[in-house]
C-alpha cells in the first residue's frame, strides 16, 4: 500500500512539471521595475512619492524615528546619492534645492525645506499643488492663514498652509503680490 501511495506521487509529481523548451528558444523572466517618481508632495505629517499618474508610490511619516529609508527613497527618486552632514546633533541630507533635516530629538522627527521648483527633474510641491513660483494671490485660495511679516526691512507673505499633530507646511512669498521662494514643511 505504501508503495502504490508512493508510486502515485512520483507520477503526478513528474506530469506536473513542463518539459524544458526546445534548444535555441530563449526564456525570459518578466523584470517589475519600480515607478519612477515624477512628484514629491509635502504635507504637515508625510512626504508622498507619486508616479506619472499621480499614484502613490510610496510614503514617509515626518514623525519617523529614523529618516534613512526616506533618504534612501529620495537619493533614488532625485538619481543623486547624498550622505549625511552632521550639524548640531542634527543630520542634514542637501541634494540641489531640497534639504531634509533629521532632528537628533527623535520625537522632533524630520523636517523638510524646498528653495526651487524640481530636484534633479522631479517636481516638488506642497499639498494643494502650490510650490515655489506659485502666486501668492494662488496660495492664499487654499492657505488656512497668511500674514505679511517684515524681516530686515523688507515685507515677505507667510502661509500656513496646512497643520496637524504640531506639524505644519509654512509658504513664504515676496510682498506685494509675489511668488513662493520657500517652503518648510514637517517638524518643528
Amino acid at each position: 500500500m505504501r508503495f502504490a501511495a508512493l508510486a502515485l506521487l512520483v507520477l503526478l509529481g513528474t506530469a506536473a512539471c513542463a518539459p524544458p523548451p526546445p534548444p535555441g528558444v530563449p526564456t525570459t523572466t518578466p523584470v517589475i521595475e519600480d515607478p519612477i517618481v515624477f512628484t514629491v508632495v509635502l504635507s504637515s505629517t508625510e512626504v508622498s512619492l507619486l508616479d506619472e499618474d499621480g499614484k502613490r508610490v510610496s510614503t514617509f511619516e515626518y514623525a519617523e524615528e529614523d529618516a534613512t529609508p526616506l533618504v534612501a527613497a529620495l537619493n533614488k527618486a532625485f538619481g543623486t546619492e547624498v550622505g549625511p552632514v552632521p550639524q548640531g546633533g542634527d543630520t542634514i541630507y542637501s541634494w540641489d534645492g531640497l534639504q531634509l533635516q533629521d532632528f537628533a530629538d527623535v520625537d522632533a522627527g524630520t523636517r523638510i525645506n524646498v528653495v526651487k521648483p524640481t530636484v534633479e527633474g522631479v517636481d516638488v510641491q506642497a499639498v494643494g499643488g502650490v510650490g515655489i513660483g506659485t502666486p501668492s494671490a494662488t496660495v492664499e485660495d487654499v492657505a488656512s492663514s497668511n500674514s505679511v511679516e517684515s524681516v530686515t526691512g523688507i515685507d515677505i507673505r507667510v502661509f500656513l498652509l496646512d497643520t496637524q499633530d504640531g506639524r505644519s507646511v509654512v509658504l513664504t512669498a515676496d510682498e506685494p503680490d509675489g511668488h513662493v521662494y520657500d517652503i518648510v514643511a514637517g517638524g518643528p
